[in-house]
């Protein structure tokens, strides 16, 4: 649809651009070889198409994208919208009227990206009715992942940009090496360290790289100490400040999607299940943690959290 042919068959349907509507999702003029690292913008040869055509476009990426990049979709679309909270809401509603219009294979991608939306949008009322100053906007700002580069490239797409810094930096050796030996050529030993000291920065940044692609390794003696870890973790999620209702909670930012993502990367039970799995797991341990006395809990906590205020 990115074609001559495909824009006209889209003005042969009834689809091709109306001044009157406007999709939530943000596309660019052009083709989408144009796509950078971490842009998730559509991409249209014209400005010409009705904000319907925009939406049908941007749902068959969701789903082709699979979850975990459906969801860095999403986070960017809703990163880039002037109207964050609308888009959230619109999405609430779009996402199950077009569940059935895929087939069931692709239903639990739509289902995980819901769950992101309502979790965005149950933060927003929590911090709008905690505090008449707070602004949704910045709220929902803090959806966007800090790097997404880091977070939603796949682990080949990231092995070849490792590859290509490692081949990078032994040509720059190469390079520094033989100017260094060229008896013909003068060269300040002042430059010759700055560029070497250069070039060892990146080898350290190129191990920390590739240390991030290996999967978490802490492990519990049994399950029952893995549920009562992310118990605790629930606990402080849902947990205020000193345990006063006015205050804000212990973090700012940590949602069941956070959550899910700790737990998949970074213990070993979790390493060889699929999101997905990992996801369900967390919802059903937040079913049975809201049975819990939080009053109790809550309590409990701040006398634990006074212990660590020693600075």
């Amino acid at each position: 649809m990115n074609t001559r042919v495909g824009r006209t068959l889209l003005t042969s349907l009834g689809l091709a651009g109306n001044q009157h509507s406007a999709s939530y999702f943000s596309y660019r003029v052009g083709n989408s070889s144009d796509r950078q690292e971490g842009d998730y913008y559509l991409y249209f040869t014209d400005d010409k198409i009705s904000a319907q055509a925009v939406d049908n476009f941007a749902f068959n990426e969701i789903v082709n994208l699979g979850a975990r990049h459906g969801i860095g979709f999403l986070q960017f679309q809703v990163s880039h919208s002037e109207n964050k909270e609308a888009f959230l809401r619109y999405l609430q509603v779009a996402i199950p009227n077009r569940k059935n219009k895929y087939p069931k294979t692709q239903h639990e991608i739509l289902d995980y990206c819901l769950a992101w939306v309502n979790e965005q949008l149950k933060r927003i009322s929590s911090a709008q009715s905690t505090s008449s100053n707070q602004n949704a906007i910045a709220v929902v700002n803090n959806i966007q992942i800090q790097n997404e580069n880091e977070h939603f490239f796949s682990i080949p797409e990231m092995t070849s940009q490792f590859q290509n810094e490692i081949a990078a930096i032994k040509t720059d050796l190469k390079d520094l090496f033989a100017q260094k030996n060229n008896l013909g050529h003068q060269r300040d030993s002042d430059t010759a360290a700055g560029e070497f000291n250069h070039l060892m920065e990146r080898m350290e940044g190129l191990e920390n790289s590739i240390a991030r692609l290996e999967p978490g390794s802490i492990e519990t003696p049994s399950e029952n100490e893995l549920k009562q870890f992310v118990f605790l973790l629930l606990a402080l999620q849902s947990y205020r400040i000193d345990n006063k209702p006015q205050s804000p909670y212990f973090f700012s930012q940590f949602s069941k999607v956070d959550l899910t993502g700790l737990l998949k990367s970074n213990l070993k039970h979790y390493n060889t299940k699929t999101s997905k799995t990992t996801e369900k797991d967390v919802y059903k341990f937040d079913e049975v943690f809201k049975s819990f006395d939080l009053v109790k809990i809550h309590g409990d906590l701040k006398k634990l959290l006074a212990n660590f205020k020693f600075m």
